[in-house]
């Protein structure tokens, strides 16, 4: 049986002064978080400004190997395979001609509801699998619902079921004008408790 380990104790400022101080710690330990994170975003990109120069001309010549080889290859397959292989190892590496993945092709100027509705009409859908419905719950659709219509019996029925719109209070410090506070759901064991 896994035994359930609580959480060590915080301590808690004693006055208001004390909590005040906390504050201004927290604050200034905010500050440097974002002063880190944005060296760390700066150094990023000089790294991949860094990377983006040194693969630039490797790609560039790579990519003129590629087109040059390719062209050969062209002429020179039915030659050096004997005609009887699509591809052929040679200098470490396997050069040749390899057929890609099936892909559909949508007729010229159909749109992908036009395409619907032609397969539609062939007698094609649902059940030959030329067609597929994706279902998912649209959740901010259905708080609005129990919001504004939870007297209408489908509402009453969704709700019967256990659907429900759930909200917790929860701790924040905001160090302002930061965009996203620190929050934290207090679960009642942890709450502090006055004397």
């Amino acid at each position: 049986m896994a035994t359930r380990k609580k959480a060590a104790a915080q301590p808690a400022p004693g006055t208001k002064t004390e909590a005040g101080e906390l504050l201004i710690e927290y604050k200034s330990l905010q500050r440097s978080i974002n002063a880190v994170q944005a060296a760390a975003n700066e150094a990023i990109a000089e790294i991949f400004e860094i990377r983006a120069k040194r693969r630039g001309p490797l790609e560039a010549r790579q990519k003129e190997i590629f087109l040059a080889l390719r062209s050969w290859w062209g002429v020179a397959a039915d030659e050096i395979t004997g005609g009887k292989a699509k591809s052929f190892t040679y200098a470490g590496c396997i050069i040749g001609t390899r057929m890609t993945t099936p892909s559909l092709k949508i007729p010229a100027g159909l749109t992908a509801d036009g395409a619907v509705y032609k397969i539609r009409n062939l007698g094609l859908g649902y059940t030959d699998g030329a067609i597929r419905v994706k279902e998912s719950l649209d959740k901010p659709a259905i708080l609005k619902l129990i919001a504004e219509r939870a007297d209408s019996e489908p509402v009453r029925a969704l709700m019967a079921l256990g659907f429900t719109s759930v909200q917790r209070d929860e701790f924040f410090i905001d160090t302002m004008p930061s965009k996203t506070p620190a929050t934290a759901e207090i679960a009642v064991d942890d709450a502090v408790t006055s004397s």
